[in-house]
C-alpha cells in the first residue's frame, strides 16, 4: 500500500534510451521513489527493446522526434488516473512534476522539457544523462524563455554521445543549472545505478536535484553542491 502520510508526492517521467527498456534503469528509478517520488518509465514504441518487428537503431533514434509527445501523453493520462483514484491511491502532486532520461532518453528529455516545439510546460524540473540537444530540433531553438531548472549528467569518456556536445548545449541553458562530469566515465555506466562510488553518486546528487526544485527543501542545494 502507499503510504500517504508524506503525500502527496512529485511525480518523475523517465525515458529510456535506443535499444533498453524503462525497467533497465530500475535501480535509480527505485532510489527516487524509496526517497518520495512517483516515477512513470514508459517504453516508448519504436525504441524499445521489443519493439514490433525487432529494435532497429536507426530507427529508434530517427522517433526521437516523436518521443516528447509520448512523453507528454504518458504525464498525462497518469495524472489523470491518478485524480481518478485508479493508480496510486490519489497521492501524485499534480503540480510538480520531473522529468529525466538516459541516452535517446536525455534527448527526449531536452526536448520535452526546453526545445521550442515540443516543450511541455508541466515540467519544473530536469534531470538529462548523457544526452545532448539538437536533434529533436535544431540547436538553436532550445532554451529560448526557458528557465526550468537543469542537471545535467555525462560522463567525460562517452564514445557514443560526445560529452563536449553536452557541455556545449548546456552553456545555452539558464540557470538554475547545474553539470555533473563522472570523469573517466561512459555511455552506461553509472547511469544504470549500483552500489559502488559513481553510482552512490549519481543517486545521491539527483535526489537533492529533486528535492530542491519538486520539494523545495531548503537543505538540499547545500547538499547538492
Amino acid at each position: 500500500p502507499v503510504d500517504t502520510t508524506h503525500g502527496p508526492y512529485p511525480l518523475i517521467l523517465f525515458s529510456h534510451g535506443v535499444t533498453a527498456r524503462g525497467v533497465v534503469y530500475e535501480s535509480v528509478l527505485k532510489g527516487w521513489a524509496s526517497a518520495g517520488y512517483v516515477v512513470a518509465a514508459p517504453d516508448y514504441p519504436l525504441s524499445n527493446t521489443n519493439a514490433p518487428g525487432g529494435v532497429d537503431f536507426g530507427r529508434g533514434v530517427a522517433d526521437v522526434k516523436n518521443q516528447p509527445a509520448d512523453a507528454s501523453f504518458v504525464i498525462t493520462q497518469v495524472l489523470k488516473l491518478d485524480k481518478a483514484n485508479k493508480l496510486v491511491g490519489g497521492t501524485i502532486d499534480q503540480h510538480h512534476i520531473g522529468a529525466a532520461g538516459h541516452s535517446l532518453g536525455g534527448i527526449t528529455t531536452y526536448g520535452l522539457v526546453y526545445s521550442s516545439c515540443c516543450r511541455d510546460r508541466r515540467i519544473t524540473a530536469a534531470i538529462p544523462m548523457s544526452g545532448i540537444i539538437g536533434l529533436v530540433e535544431p540547436g538553436e531553438n532550445y532554451f529560448q524563455g526557458v528557465n526550468t531548472p537543469l542537471l545535467s549528467l555525462h560522463g567525460n569518456a562517452d564514445p557514443l554521445v560526445p560529452y563536449q556536445g553536452d557541455v556545449d548545449g548546456y552553456t545555452r541553458a539558464k540557470p538554475p543549472k547545474f553539470f555533473l562530469t563522472f570523469l573517466g566515465a561512459g555511455h552506461v555506466i553509472p547511469f544504470l545505478g549500483g552500489t559502488d562510488l559513481p553510482a552512490v553518486t549519481l543517486e545521491k546528487a539527483t535526489v537533492d536535484f529533486w528535492d530542491r526544485y519538486l520539494k523545495a527543501s531548503t537543505a538540499a542545494l547545500g547538499h547538492l553542491r
